[in-house]
C-alpha cells in the first residue's frame, strides 16, 4: 500500500518521491567516499508567473542524447512536456545490419565471466584506440531468490559429482568428478556470503556500443573489442539477431531489454565496472597567475593513442626536476618544452645550456638571442657596473665586487675594507656618466687599498679573467628567449664562473616583473657542484614562484641532487618532476633511490626501466603520474632534436650563410638526406610554408616602418568595408 485510504494521492506521490530523493542522497554519499561524483545540473532560462520552469539546459538530458545519438553538446529542455523518443530519437533501420541515422551500429555484449576477478579486470577497453559507448546495468537481486539460485544450481553441481549409475544403485564408486567438487566448495562460499548479507547479489549486463559509418571498419573495430575480453579472461560475443535488443538495453532507463541472468556479487560488479580511469592531464593551465583558461604547455601522446595534456605547474609552482642518463631524450624534452612556453603571451624564457643543443631551435626563432659564454673567439664584452647610478645595481656591485675578491683571496675583506669598497662605487657612480667610465679597471684605480686591488686585478684585462667582465660595453641583450652556453664558462675554473653567473642571474632577475617565465638549466649537475650556483639555486626555488617564473633543472641522475648541498630544497620545491628511460632502475642501489626519494613502486620502478630512450617519460605531479610521449614529427625534431655535433655545425654555417631564411634551406637538405619519400615531401613542404611566411613577415615590417601609426591599414580596412555601389 502506498498509503491509507484516506489519503489524497498527491500526497501519496511526493512521499515517494521524497523517499526516493533520500535514497539517491544516500547512495551519493556512500560513492563519494571512494569516488568523486557530481550531480548532474540544469540552468532555468526562466520561471513562469505560476512557478513553473520553462526551458533551460539540462546536464542528464544533454547525457541522455549523447547515448542515443553519440553526440555530446547542450540541449534545451522543450517549454512544454514531450516523451523523449519524440524528442531525441532519429531514424532507424534493422535488419541484418542496424543503422542508426547514417551510422552502422554493432553491440558486443558479455557473455561469460572468469573464474576470479580483480579491481580494474577490463581497464584495457579504455586504451584501445577507438570510441565507445560501454553500459553496464546490474539489476539487484532479493537475498531470499538469491540463496534459492545458489541452492539449486548448488544440487546441480553436487549431482555430477559422482556418476548416475552411482546414485541409482547406491555403489560406492571411485571416480569423483574433482571439478564439479571444486564448484560445490565455491558455491558453499557464495551461500555462506549471501546468509551473513553483507554482499548483495544481481544480474549483469554489460554492453559496448560502436558505431560508424565504414561496416568493415566497424567488424575491424568489434573484433578487437573481443579480443581484449578474451584477454583478460572473459567471453564476449557480437550481437546480430540480438543486436537491436543490445542496444536499447545499453541506454539509460531500460530495465527490461538484455536482461542477462548469470549471478554475480557486487564485489565481481565493482571489479568489472570502469570505476577509475587513465589520468589525462589538466585541460587547463592551472597557474593562478596566467589569464583564465590558459591552454596546457603541451599535448603529447599516451597509451592507447589517447592525448595528454602536460603541464609543469601544481598551482602557482612551476619548479620542474628532470632526470635521465645521457641519451635518453633529455636535450630534446628540455627544447620542446621551451618552444611550447612561447604560446603563452609576453612569455621570457632563459635557458641555460650545455653542449648548444639548443642552437637550432634558438636561431630559429626571431625574438631570441644565443650566447656562447667563456669562448674567447667569440669577443663578449661584459660591463657589470654600467648601471651603478641606480641604488639597486649599487647595492648589488658592492656584494658583487666582495664576492669576486673573497673568490680571490678568502677572508680579505673586513668591516673596514667593506666601507673603502663601498666609498669608491659611490664616487665611481658620481663621477662618471657613461659606461666606457664605468669599467673593472676605472674601479680598481679608485679603490683606495692595495691588497683589494690586486685581488680584483684578476678581472682586469691584464690578466686571464678580464676578457668577459672588464668591458667597456654590454653586449648581452635580453628577449623573449634567451640562452647562454655555459659549458666552456664552467670548465673555466672556480673564479670566472661564479663571477659571470652571479652577473646573469641579477640582470634575469630584475626582469621578472611578473609576465610567465622559465629558467631552464640543462646538465644542472654542472651547477650544484658549485656552491654559488647551487645557493642562487636555492634562492630561485623559493622566491620565483611569487615573480611567475618557473625553475627546470636536469640533471643525468638522481645521485647528482642528493649530492648536492641544497638536495632538501630541490626535492620540497620542485613538485612535478619527468623521468626519462633508465636501463638500469631495477639495479638494487638506483631502485632503493626512486623508492626512497621519489616515491616509487615497484611497477613504477620496472616501468621506467622498460620506456623506449629518446620516446618514452614519465611525469610525477600532483595531479597525476603518466607515461607519456612528445609524437614529434619530422619538422619538429630537425628543430629540437638536432643536437649532433656534425648538425650543429651545419645549422651554423646556414645561419651564417642564408640570414633568416635558414630554417628553409635546412629543411630541404634534410630531405634530401631523408630516404622515405613521404618523409622528403613532409620537409619540403614545410620549406616552402617558412618561405611564404617570411616574405609574409617581411612585407609586415617594411609597411611598420613606412607608417609606424598604422594608417594606411586603417584606411585599407575601412575602404574594404565600404560597399560597393
Amino acid at each position: 500500500m502506498l498509503g491509507s485510504e484516506h489519503e489524497a494521492m498527491e500526497d501519496v506521490f511526493d512521499k515517494q518521491l521524497q523517499r526516493f530523493d533520500n535514497i539517491v542522497k544516500n547512495l551519493g554519499d556512500s560513492l563519494s567516499l571512494v569516488l568523486k561524483t557530481k550531480r548532474m545540473s540544469y540552468a532555468v532560462d526562466f520561471i513562469g508567473e505560476n512557478g513553473n520552469t520553462l526551458g533551460g539546459n539540462s546536464e542528464l538530458l544533454q547525457a541522455i542524447n549523447a547515448c542515443v545519438n553519440d553526440k555530446w553538446h547542450p540541449v534545451r529542455l522543450p517549454s512544454f512536456p514531450g516523451y523523449l523518443d519524440c524528442f531525441l530519437a532519429m531514424d532507424a533501420l534493422n535488419g541484418k545490419e542496424m543503422e542508426y541515422s547514417g551510422d552502422y551500429i554493432r553491440c558486443i555484449s558479455l557473455s561469460n565471466y572468469p573464474s576470479g576477478t580483480f579491481p580494474g579486470i577490463l581497464s584495457d577497453l579504455q586504451k584501445l584506440p577507438m570510441s565507445f559507448r560501454w553500459s553496464n546495468r546490474f539489476i539487484m537481486t532479493d537475498l531470499n531468490d538469491a540463496i534459492a539460485k545458489i541452492s539449486t544450481r548448488r544440487r546441480q553441481w553436487e549431482q555430477k559429482i559422482r556418476s548416475f549409475f552411482s546414485q541409482l544403485t547406491g555403489m560406492e564408486s571411485n571416480k569423483v568428478n574433482q571439478d564439479a567438487v571444486a564448484m560445490v566448495s565455491e558455491l558453499d562460499d557464495a551461500m555462506q556470503t549471501a546468509n551473513e548479507g553483507e554482499i548483495g547479489f544481481g544480474n549483469h549486463t554489460s554492453t559496448i556500443v560502436l558505431r560508424h559509418k565504414n561496416l568493415e571498419m566497424l567488424e575491424n573495430m568489434a573484433r578487437e573489442v573481443v579480443k581484449t575480453f578474451e584477454r583478460n579472461g572473459c567471453n564476449a560475443r557480437i550481437e546480430n539477431m540480438n543486436n537491436m535488443e543490445a542496444f536499447f538495453g545499453s541506454l539509460p532507463g531500460h530495465a527490461q531489454e538484455n536482461v542477462r541472468k548469470p549471478l554475480i556479487t557486487a564485489l565481481n560488479f565493482a571489479d568489472l565496472i570502469p570505476v577509475s580511469q587513465d589520468w589525462a592531464g589538466e585541460k587547463y593551465n592551472p597557474c593562478p597567475f596566467y589569464p583564465p583558461k590558459s591552454p596546457p604547455l603541451l599535448q603529447a601522446a599516451t597509451t592507447g593513442a589517447t592525448p595528454f595534456q602536460l603541464n609543469l605547474h601544481a598551482g602557482d609552482v612551476g619548479h620542474t626536476l628532470v632526470i635521465g642518463p645521457t641519451g635518453s631524450g633529455k636535450s630534446t624534452l628540455l627544447a620542446t618544452i621551451a618552444a611550447q612556453f612561447e604560446r603563452y603571451k609576453d612569455s621570457q624564457i632563459f635557458f641555460f645550456d650545455s653542449g648548444r643543443s639548443i642552437y637550432p631551435l634558438c636561431q630559429s626563432l626571431r625574438n631570441s638571442v644565443f650566447y656562447d659564454l667563456g669562448h674567447k673567439t667569440n669577443e663578449i664584452s661584459l660591463c657589470p657596473l654600467a648601471q651603478i647610478n641606480e641604488p639597486e645595481v649599487q647595492q648589488w656591485a658592492a656584494e658583487w665586487i666582495e664576492m669576486l675578491i673573497e673568490l680571490v683571496d678568502p677572508g680579505l675583506v673586513t668591516p673596514t675594507r667593506r666601507i673603502l669598497l663601498l666609498e669608491a662605487l659611490k664616487n665611481l657612480a658620481n663621477t662618471t656618466t657613461e659606461a666606457g667610465q664605468r669599467t673593472l679597471t676605472q674601479y680598481i684605480t679608485s679603490l683606495q687599498d692595495d691588497k683589494m686591488k690586486a685581488a680584483l686585478g684578476f678581472y682586469s684585462l691584464d690578466q686571464s679573467g678580464g676578457y668577459l667582465l672588464d668591458g667597456d660595453h654590454d653586449d648581452l641583450t635580453y628577449k623573449s628567449f634567451s640562452a647562454f652556453e655555459i659549458s666552456t664558462l664552467m670548465e673555466r675554473g672556480d673564479r670566472i664562473a661564479p663571477a659571470v653567473l652571479a652577473y646573469l642571474f641579477f640582470q634575469i632577475q630584475r626582469r621578472l616583473t611578473g609576465q610567465p617565465s622559465m629558467i631552464v638549466i640543462d646538465e644542472a649537475w654542472t651547477a650544484l657542484r658549485n656552491k654559488i650556483f647551487a645557493e642562487k639555486i636555492r634562492a630561485w626555488l623559493k622566491t620565483f614562484r611569487k615573480m611567475n617564473c618557473a625553475v627546470i633543472l636536469a640533471t643525468q641522475s638522481l645521485v647528482d641532487v642528493l649530492k648536492s648541498d641544497i638536495r632538501d630544497a630541490v626535492l620540497e620545491s620542485c613538485p612535478t618532476k619527468i623521468l626519462l628511460a633508465n636501463p638500469d632502475a631495477r639495479n638494487a642501489a638506483v631502485s632503493e633511490i626512486y623508492r626512497d626519494y621519489l616515491q616509487l613502486n615497484e611497477r613504477q620502478i620496472t616501468l621506467i626501466s622498460k620506456m623506449l630512450r629518446k620516446r618514452e617519460y614519465y611525469v610525477i605531479s600532483p595531479a597525476g603520474r603518466r607515461l607519456f610521449s612528445l609524437g614529434l614529427g619530422p619538422v619538429a625534431l630537425a628543430f629540437v632534436g638536432a643536437s649532433g655535433q656534425e648538425d650543429l655545425k651545419q645549422v651554423e654555417h646556414l645561419k651564417n650563410e642564408h640570414g633568416y631564411d635558414w630554417p628553409a634551406v635546412w629543411l630541404e637538405k634534410r630531405a634530401e638526406a631523408s630516404a622515405s619519400s613521404d618523409l622528403r615531401n613532409v620537409l619540403l613542404q614545410w620549406a616552402a610554408k617558412w618561405r611564404e611566411f617570411e616574405i609574409v613577415r617581411q612585407e609586415a615590417e617594411k609597411e611598420k616602418l613606412e607608417d609606424p601609426s598604422g594608417l594606411r591599414r586603417e584606411v585599407r580596412k575601412n575602404l574594404v568595408n565600404v560597399p560597393l555601389a
